[in-house]
């Protein structure tokens, strides 16, 4: 299975980094696994926040393969154990998926396009953090 992370924005500190290209080195098979980088939108002013976030979300939908299936990965979405993302990726796997994509927004949060477009919305909040990430 081919997953895909698209994510709004980069990681600027090294550690952080370091610490993405670990865990898509630990990930590796069965899967084949790409992190994306979708430039996120400068904001000047909190009125350009809900047009950053359309542009964003522009930007993320046309990123998409049009077969794949679509994880966002949101604040409002459902809260999984990770005994139950374990058990949602295995049937993803057993089931034939041949991409998954993964989507993480950026400051703005997920513009309501892109939770429509998803197959899943799943939350992926503070308990995911590490504790070095947790920390900063």
């Amino acid at each position: 299975m081919r997953i895909t992370i698209h994510r709004v924005g980069r990681s600027r500190e090294r550690w952080w980094q370091e610490a993405e290209q670990d865990y898509l080195r630990r990930l590796g098979p069965p899967w084949q696994i790409e992190l994306r980088e979708i430039r996120a939108v400068e904001v000047n002013d909190v009125s350009q926040v809900a047009e950053a976030r359309q542009l964003e979300a522009q930007r993320i939908l046309q990123a998409l393969a049009p077969r794949s299936h679509v994880i966002a990965l949101d604040e409002r979405g459902a809260e999984l154990t990770s005994p139950q993302w374990a058990a949602a990726m295995g049937e993803l796997l057993d089931g034939g998926a041949g991409e998954v994509e993964f989507i993480i927004g950026g400051a703005f949060g997920l513009d309501e396009t892109v939770r429509k477009r998803a197959d899943a919305v799943w939350a992926c909040g503070y308990r995911w953090a590490t504790r070095r990430a947790a920390s900063h």
